[in-house]
């Protein structure tokens, strides 16, 4: 009786560590002028997007569904404002296994001029919820 609740262990176990769990985390993207985090079978969590500009920044945020490693579909996208030194946290679903969520911050506009995020905004996955 022993060897088979072992053996049983053994087989929760196994399984449960082949669940392939990718928290948020985000990266520069498109040649370093925009910003994507993404996740894979993880928990709702937000994304906190900072402005470091000495100045008003704007910026769009996409968010993209799709089951890891085909096409994706764009499901919102919207405009963010935010005075020097604020910051937003931005809402980030959750993704079921096999799933994978996507979050861009594009488009960014330092005092109505276009411009680089990465010299308008701090983006960080915000997982303390």
């Amino acid at each position: 009786m022993t060897s088979l609740k072992v053996a049983l262990f053994l087989v929760v176990v196994t399984v449960l560590s082949s669940v392939d769990c990718k928290p948020t985390h985000c990266e520069r993207w498109n040649g370093d002028s925009q910003f994507r985090c993404a996740k894979d079978n993880y928990r709702e969590d937000t994304v906190l997007v900072r402005n470091r500009a000495n100045g008003n920044v704007s910026f769009k945020v996409g968010k993209w569904i799709s089951y890891c490693g085909k096409g994706g579909t764009n499901y919102s996208d919207k405009l963010y404002t935010l005075n020097s030194g604020a910051s937003v946290k931005v809402e980030f679903g959750e993704a079921g296994p096999g799933v994978c969520h996507e979050l861009f911050v594009y488009d960014c506009k330092i005092n109505n001029m276009s411009s680089n995020c990465l010299n308008a905004v701090i983006v960080s996955p915000d997982l303390i919820k």
